[in-house]
């Protein structure tokens, strides 16, 4: 039996879809009835669907824009946003999550620039209750605000860009580093006190 028939029976044995042979002495064609690829489809050819990152593309989207005393969120709806100011302490994220609860957002996508300890405490709130927290590069935002020629440069302009760039792009989640390496993160960050020498 030709090599290539041999090759279609065992191909249609392990991969039961419409398949046509052309010309089965150079090569054989398998159509598969999926035209485009999903994202989160294998590529192997038993076709066996595997997600790797969870979906959130129907989660409303909230920007956050980070400052050393404060944070303000933009919630976006349907055509419109809807504009916060909480305090960057444990208080001002209770009510946070108040005011989500009052909107009637139990999960969100909230996005924030990575800005270095100021907003760390806010992203870690917001995935220990289960919501979805990218933290993107400000250069990703700055040149995303350039392209939609924005120059509104205030902290609610800013939080709503924020929630446009995760709502067009929506970034990959993001989840806290384990607990030693924050820890080590920590002292990092110490600053270094330099020993007085003692007397002779």
């Amino acid at each position: 039996m030709n090599s290539y028939l041999q090759g279609w029976l065992l191909v249609t044995h392990l991969y039961p879809v419409p398949v046509s042979i052309d010309n089965i002495t150079s090569q054989l064609l398998i159509r598969s009835p999926v035209k485009e690829r999903r994202p989160y489809e294998s590529t192997s050819p038993l076709r066996f669907v595997v997600r790797t990152e969870v979906l959130t593309t129907n989660l409303r989207k909230i920007g956050i824009d980070i400052a050393k005393d404060k944070f303000d969120v933009a919630l976006l709806l349907e055509g419109k946003s809807k504009h916060k100011i909480f305090s960057n302490t444990s208080e001002g994220m209770e009510q946070l999550g108040e005011w989500l609860a009052k909107q009637g957002m139990d999960k969100v996508h909230g996005c924030l620039e990575a800005t270095g300890r100021y907003g760390e405490a806010v992203a870690e709130w917001l995935y220990e209750q289960g919501h979805t927290v990218s933290i993107v590069n400000p250069a990703c935002i700055k040149a995303f605000g350039q392209s939609k020629l924005s120059r509104n440069k205030t902290d609610k302009g800013d939080c709503q860009l924020i929630a446009q760039y995760c709502q067009q792009n929506q970034p990959p989640a993001w989840s806290p580093s384990p607990p030693e390496v924050r820890q080590l993160q920590a002292l990092i960050r110490q600053p270094i006190v330099s020993a007085k020498s003692t007397p002779d």
